[in-house]
């Protein structure tokens, strides 16, 4: 059945779940919060430099995997190639914007993507 004006059906006088049980009064005088960017900026820019570091380490058994054990079956040239390319854009971008955080983790991610192609080319069959 297509929607028609006279249906009823008014999304604009609809009530949350939340607010359904509020008397009308306090729904009015709700406003929405505003989160003061600057002020929680530094704070997000601690978390990604301690995770943009973190996050690396976890390619650390792959890493191991390969040079180790020599077991690079089911890893693409193509996608790890792809990957090294791709943070070694980052880094460019963060060195050209002055943004420490994008360049010095993508500069991890470069040197492990970089260790993890040369080890898949080294030991594929």
């Amino acid at each position: 059945m297509p929607w028609r004006a006279d249906s009823g059906f008014d999304v604009r006088h609809q009530q949350s779940e939340s607010t359904q049980n509020m008397p009308r009064d306090t729904i009015k005088r709700r406003r929405p919060t505003r989160v003061d960017v600057e002020s929680i900026k530094p704070r997000v820019e601690q978390a990604v430099f301690g995770f943009g570091f973190l996050n690396p380490m976890l390619a650390l058994p792959q890493i191991y995997n390969i040079f180790a054990l020599k077991h690079v079956a089911g890893l693409s040239l193509i996608t790890i190639a792809a990957a090294l390319v791709m943070s070694l854009l980052w880094v460019a971008y963060g060195a050209l914007s002055k943004q420490l955080v994008v360049w010095a983790t993508s500069a991890v991610w470069v040197i492990l993507n970089g260790a993890t192609l040369i080890g898949v080319a080294m030991f594929a069959h």
